[in-house]
């Protein structure tokens, strides 16, 4: 009997052991890939780096995980590197990925010139996913050709500057192409309205008239001041023209003219009060001054005026001379006989 019973309890235990064990339910899995790359745009023939991220978001754990990376003919792979896993032709074998846990593949491409550039990845596993829309994902990269376009521009801090001073050009260029340029050279030859002064590049180096500039990276720009003073005559037309080693695909924004319209230079004109009278006065003291020992005085305006010839005549002769004046004195100097003849030519002007 006892024997019996326990049999019946062996049995009974085995059998409840193998229904919940038939019953039990596997967990699912949802499974989830994501890819970003560092540049949508690329130049062709440069390398970018696509990233993608599986994810297991459970409930359970996922077994025999494997994303598919259908890379297209628009690129050349270089490397690729997984956090885990393995990863073989057009494969990445993950395994096993725990609830909530991340797996990482990097993998760096060149860009063809021509092929497909969409890129798709998809990712799948053993256990049911509760979810397939987020099991794919898709990156859509649109290369740009490389090419090199040089601009100039041009522009002077004054267009209509004054005869005898100094004007600023400042020349900029910029690589608006999407590689490099070499060998960019700026030609910059002033025309004969105008005397060079001076030239700073921000970068580079200045022998006239060329500005040796080398490489410039696309996106970049650099200028350069040259400083010129404006003669009284001639060209007044600025050009400057940049040039490079590769083929430029915009000639049209190459050179760059700057006209300046130059005015004469503006002389005050000479006047009793402000230049003769105090000139007189001073060197003909004090004879020809107000109670001085001469009938004519100079620091009268209507008297210097009637008598300006006889003193031009007498201060231009030799010193000791008869009827030099300043009797007695010293002999004007140049720019004083040049301001009493200026007097004249300006009008007598008394104020």
């Amino acid at each position: 009997m006892k024997t019996k019973l326990l049999s019946l309890l062996v049995c009974g235990t085995f059998l409840f052991y193998y229904s919940c064990k038939k019953d039990a339910v596997v967990a699912d899995a949802d499974l989830m890939v994501t890819e970003t790359v560092d540049n949508l745009t690329p130049v062709i023939g440069t390398n970018i780096t696509f990233t993608i991220v599986a994810k297991n978001n459970g409930p359970g754990d996922a077994t025999g995980v494997d994303v598919t990376d259908n890379l297209p003919t628009g690129y050349m792979l270089v490397s690729s590197t997984a956090t885990i896993g393995t990863v073989g032709n057009r494969a990445w074998t993950i395994g096993s990925l725990k609830i909530g846990a991340t797996a990482t593949l990097t993998m760096v491409v060149t860009v063809l010139p021509t092929g497909i550039y969409p890129h798709s990845v998809s990712i799948l596993g053993s256990e049911t996913d509760p979810s397939t829309l987020n099991n794919s994902a898709l990156v859509t990269v649109v290369p740009v050709n490389p090419k090199v376009d040089l601009a100039l521009t041009q522009t002077v801090n004054n267009s209509a500057p004054v005869v005898g001073t100094d004007v600023t050009f400042k020349i900029t260029v910029k690589n608006n192409g999407t590689i490099e340029a070499s060998g960019v050279t700026v030609s910059n030859s002033l025309p004969s309205g105008y005397t060079f002064v001076s030239a700073t590049p921000s970068a580079g180096s200045w022998t006239a008239p060329t500005w040796t500039i080398g490489k410039l990276a696309g996106g970049a720009s650099i200028d350069m001041s040259v400083v010129a003073k404006v003669n009284a005559s001639g060209s007044y037309a600025n050009t400057a023209t940049v040039t490079g080693t590769e083929a430029d695909s915009n000639t049209a924004n190459n050179t760059a003219t700057t006209t300046t319209v130059p005015v004469p230079a503006v002389t005050a004109k000479v006047t009793y009060d402000k230049d003769i009278k105090p000139l007189l006065t001073t060197s003909c003291t004090p004879c020809h001054v107000a109670g001085g020992s001469q009938p004519n005085h100079w620091d009268v305006y209507a008297t210097t005026k009637s008598n300006i010839n006889a003193i031009i005549d007498r201060t231009g002769r030799a010193q000791g001379s008869g009827g030099f004046m300043p009797n007695g004195g010293t002999k004007l100097s140049a720019s004083d006989l040049a301001l009493l003849s200026q007097w004249v030519t300006d009008g007598l002007l008394e104020k």
